[in-house]
């Protein structure tokens, strides 16, 4: 018989190692549906790091960003 493990009559396999020890389970994948995209990922992380503020930083508000260099900021690995 395969190891298991029994709930209410409901029997369920359990994966193990060889060894008799039980296997952890695999984290879920991370969803991508509703991930954002990676240029706005890595312009946020850019944006709230304070080393870059030369290049790009928050606005007076806080809710917008601003290019203080493009040129530079161009330069910079968002866009792929």
């Amino acid at each position: 018989m395969e190891p298991g493990c029994y709930n209410n009559g409901v029997a369920a396999v359990v994966a193990t190692n060889g060894g008799g020890g039980l296997l952890s389970p695999s984290p879920a994948p991370m969803p991508t549906v509703n991930a954002p995209p990676p240029f706005s990922v890595k312009t946020y992380d850019m944006v709230d790091d304070p080393s870059t503020d030369m290049v790009i930083s928050w606005g007076a508000t806080n809710n917008n960003f601003i290019v203080q260099d493009p040129p530079e900021f161009h330069g910079y690995d968002v866009f792929d």
